[in-house]
């Protein structure tokens, strides 16, 4: 539901929608915030509250908000596909599908945080996401799932087969050539090993495993970077 540099999600929409222009669509997106301007794509902000507690609120009953939905449903029932990547814009997606059935709804699963790793309000949060998300794809034409493992966690919830594609990597960001000096420079660095890792920190993300791993093949101190930081382990 947003469009910024910090979510994985975010990225992916940046190079889908790098594609789809190069394929000679018109793409336009709907977020309710966003921090990226797309190039030769609309953006649609649907606004949302600011406070973080009001925020993460909305996003799970954004049902609620029923002019606003049927405000945007109006105007998406127009286009020919609609891809939603995480819930709470499923909504206007699955609406925007009963209103005109020509429309090809995709949904891109990128799966929800594994429950057992939370806090028990935490665990509450994200099973009435799960619950909402599972609801709202019902109607989808196709779904897209970025893991084998996030495949199967659907089809054991909801029944829904998809079909796996793996998130590529953003070229024009990462290719061979690129000079590590002024990472290494930045954070004190000299030639050790490094392991680059970016995503955010979340215990489902296995993050734990890539340290155990990193230990195994090498013998000095082991650096695990993201996008906020340095985490040595």
């Amino acid at each position: 539901p947003t469009f910024s540099h910090f979510s994985g999600i975010d990225r992916l929409v940046e190079i889908k929608t790098r594609e789809y222009i190069k394929k000679g669509y018109r793409v336009d997106i709907f977020v309710l915030s966003a921090s990226i301007k797309p190039k030769n794509a609309g953006l649609y902000v649907l606004g949302m509250p600011r406070n973080p507690l009001l925020e993460r609120f909305y996003r799970l009953f954004m049902f609620l908000d029923i002019k606003k939905i049927d405000r945007y449903v109006e105007t998406l029932k127009k286009y020919d596909m609609i891809i939603s990547h995480l819930y709470p814009m499923n909504i206007l997606a699955y609406k925007a599908k009963k209103k005109n059935k020509r429309i090809k709804y995709v949904y891109h699963n990128a799966g929800i945080g594994i429950t057992e790793t939370y806090s028990l309000l935490e665990k509450i949060y994200l099973r009435l996401f799960k619950y909402f998300t599972n609801r709202t794809i019902r109607n989808a034409d196709k779904v897209i799932s970025i893991s084998n493992f996030i495949r199967k966690e659907l089809k054991k919830e909801t029944g829904i087969n998809s079909k796996v594609e793996y998130v590529t990597i953003d070229k024009e960001r990462f290719h061979k050539g690129i000079s590590g000096k002024k990472i290494r420079e930045k954070y004190n660095i000299k030639n050790e090993p490094v392991l680059l890792y970016v995503g955010r920190i979340s215990p489902h993300k296995g993050i734990h495993l890539l340290i155990e791993s990193f230990k195994l093949v090498q013998t000095t101190s082991a650096y695990l970077m993201h996008s906020s930081g340095l985490i040595i382990a």
